[in-house]
Formats: C-alpha cells, structure tokens, sequence
C-alpha cells in the first residue's frame, strides 16, 4: 500500500456553504501543483453541504471531509480549524476559506518558493476583494511597516493566503475568540520572535465579502480587537491605546485598498 505524503495540507471547515461547494472544489482541483489533501470540516451545518461534497469528492482521495461534533462557546470555525491541524499530514499547512478561491498557480509558485529555501516559516499573497465576482480592492499588509510590527495591533497575515510549516504549529492552535487568526499569528510570532516571514506581493486568491457580512461591522470588529488585545496579555488600559494606531493603521489599509482599484478600473 502507497503511503500518500502531502507536500500541503488544505484546512477548510464550512457552515452552510452547499452555494459554495461546487465552486470551491471546481477552482482547487484546478491547481496546477498537485501533491497536496484538503481536510474539510462540517462545522455544525443544517444544509446540505456535506452530502454535495460527499458526492463531488468520490473520485479524489486528496480531498476527505469529516464532521464537527465538539462543543463549541462561540459562533466562528476556530474549533473546527483546530480539528484540521490535528489531521493534517503535509509539510506545509494553508488555510482557505469555503467561500475564497485561489489562482491556479497559488500552491505551485509557493512550493517553488520553499523548495528553494526551508527558512521560510511563513509565507503569504496579497488578495482581491470581492462581492459577487466584482473586484473591490485588493488586500495586502502595509509595505513600509515590518509584519512583525503590524501584527502587535492587526493582523497583516490574510489566512486565506497563508501556509505555514507544520512543526512550526504543533502545539499552537486557534483560540475560542472572534478574529482568532490574529491571536493565532500574534501569539505564534511573539513565542518564535525568530520565525521567518515571506510576504509575496502578488494577487493569488479571491475573498468574498457583502454587505451583510458580520466581519463588515466595524464597530463590532473594534470590540473583538480589544478582546484579542486582552487575549494578547495586554492591559485594558494599553488595549484601549492600541485604538489609535489600529485606525491609522485600517486607514492607511482603506485607502491602499481603494488606490490599487482605482489603477485597475481606469
């Protein structure tokens, strides 16, 4: 028997996602690496989003999917990537959300990356934003501020965009809070100080986003920073500092973001 040893390992969890099932699974086999599995997690779903896959996978065994049964204290998939990480076999471990997507050569230009060199412990793209297929921006970390800098106010690190070195993760897994990727990061950066960070400054992946999206809540996203300044050891007092430069910060972001669209659309 052929042991099967990925190079990436793909954690997706979904809730409710059947919409986006079909797509998802279409645009990842569409990958022109392809030594890589995808562990999806039915995170409590009353759809039929499991059964589809189910159906759309029988023929690929890079892709299995599982479901969530843990308890959970609160709404959001942190439990469910954490389920992903204790399953996950590659080299390398990236995130994609069910409802993102990447271009088709997202995981073979990364792998000639780190092929290259193994002292990247990180590495990362830039990504469109979009709403129902309509390029609105694109995300990406501020140029002139180092990552490791950025990441003690918000996170820089996109995690639809981000693999990650697996030995590195062991023992880290996401948290139960709102925004739990940044605690993820900052916490994982603040422990390694030492850890090796690779942004690529390319559009590799889509992020879909709408009106009705709770993480398009501004004020309630202020709210789960300061709880994630709080989970970060941070005094309430200092928390509350760390405003300031978060709204600098989220401007500078707005107004790159909004500059970069304008280029593409003249």
């Amino acid at each position: 028997m052929t042991t099967f040893n990925p190079f990436f390992s793909i954690i997706t969890p979904f809730y409710n996602a059947e919409k986006y099932v079909l797509p998802y699974i279409k645009k990842l086999k569409l990958q022109t690496f392809t030594n890589w599995e995808c562990i999806l997690i039915d995170d409590y779903s009353k759809d039929n989003g499991y059964k589809l896959i189910q159906e759309f996978i029988k023929n690929d065994k890079r892709i299995k999917i599982y479901k969530n049964n843990l308890p959970k204290e609160i709404k959001g998939p942190y439990q469910a990537r954490n389920f992903g990480l204790n399953l996950a076999k590659g080299n390398y471990i990236c995130f994609l959300d069910i409802d993102d997507s990447w271009k088709e050569n997202m995981l073979e230009i990364k792998y000639r990356i780190l092929k290259k060199t193994h002292k990247i412990d990180i590495i990362f793209t830039n990504i469109a934003k979009c709403n129902n297929g309509i390029q609105k921006g694109i995300i990406a970390p501020i140029k002139y501020i180092p990552i490791k800098s950025q990441i003690r106010i918000h996170n820089p690190i996109w995690l639809s965009t981000s693999t990650v070195k697996r030995d590195l993760i062991l023992k880290h897994r996401f948290e139960c809070i709102n925004h739990e990727d940044f605690v993820f990061w900052a916490k994982l950066i603040r422990d390694k100080p030492h850890i090796n960070l690779k942004h690529l400054n390319k559009v590799l992946g889509e992020y879909n986003i709408s009106k009705n999206s709770i993480s398009s809540d501004k004020l309630l996203s202020l709210k789960w920073h300061y709880n994630c300044y709080l989970k970060l050891g941070y005094g309430k007092f200092y928390s509350i500092l760390c405003f300031f430069p978060l709204i600098l910060l989220k401007l500078i972001v707005l107004m790159k973001q909004n500059l970069k669209y304008i280029r593409i659309i003249i």
